[in-house]
């Protein structure tokens, strides 16, 4: 995967003290979505007041998901205020801890990932997504 320095990635609209915060809460996954639509692999997401304000950054591609999770996971801290306040209703979790809490976590559930293991899961995420889908309705 490129890899380009200095540029920022490009930043999902919102409120304009709160960011995306009442997005993300009411509706994370179409927040997700939109930012994946509107602006492509990489996207900043603003949430929060200033103060406790957490920029997040949504990925959207398996180059740059292993980047973050694997490859470079300790450039990508959970040290700001929102990850505490995460932490803290939540516990230390694989998608809040970091350092080596985050790698004896991660070491943990990576023999769930083994392309033997996703394969078994691909029917029931199949199913899953078909019942989803087949509830959706036209919003227009």
């Amino acid at each position: 995967m490129a890899t380009t320095t200095g540029t920022e990635a490009p930043e999902l609209s919102g409120l304009p003290l709160l960011g995306s915060m009442f997005d993300l809460k009411n509706d994370s996954l179409a927040t997700f979505l939109r930012a994946r639509r509107e602006h492509g692999d990489v996207v900043r997401i603003t949430a929060g007041p200033p103060g406790i304000r957490a920029t997040l950054y949504g990925v959207f591609s398996a180059e740059g998901a292993q980047q973050v999770l694997a490859g470079e996971s300790a450039n990508f801290r959970k040290d700001n205020a929102f990850y505490q306040e995460v932490r803290e209703s939540f516990g230390n979790g694989l998608l809040t801890s970091q350092d080596e809490d985050y790698l004896r976590q991660r070491r943990l559930v990576q023999p769930l990932f083994t392309r033997r293991r996703v394969d078994g899961y691909a029917a029931a995420v199949a199913a899953e997504v078909t019942t989803l889908t087949g509830e959706w309705r036209n919003g227009g």
